[in-house]
């Protein structure tokens, strides 16, 4: 959703904007139009936490549940976090907290768990 800059800085990818409430408890995140929709962000970001991977630890540390995970309308999720919102963002930087759609994963032969079938799922690909 977002990215880093050649400086380092986090800056808008998927994400155009971003507010932090006063409490710093919530961030609002504002998507680009025309690329995905919220619910599809959100769909992507439960899945991560339900898979509770190490390389998503800060994530899951901060999300307590996907119901912490709120679509506000086409383009705006909220994201509810246990301690200050503004953490949340670099796990949001990593290369692969990916959006990948639902229904992009699919029961393979030989996996116990949903993957992707790169042959039938060739894009087109959005990259920010």
């Amino acid at each position: 959703m977002v990215r880093k800059d050649d400086h380092q800085n986090i800056v808008g990818g998927l994400g155009s904007s971003w507010e932090i409430s006063n409490n710093r408890k919530e961030i609002i995140c504002y998507l680009r139009q025309g690329l995905y929709d919220a619910e599809e962000v959100a769909q992507s970001l439960r899945r991560l936490l339900a898979k509770k991977q190490t390389s998503h630890s800060n994530l899951s540390a901060q999300i307590k549940t996907a119901d912490n995970i709120v679509v506000l309308d086409d383009t705006t999720l909220k994201i509810e976090t246990e301690s200050d919102a503004g953490a949340i963002l670099d796990p949001l930087v990593m290369a692969d907290t990916v959006i990948i759609l639902d229904k992009l994963w699919v029961n393979l032969p030989g996996f116990s768990e949903l993957q992707i079938d790169w042959k039938r799922n060739r894009g087109p690909y959005i990259q920010i």
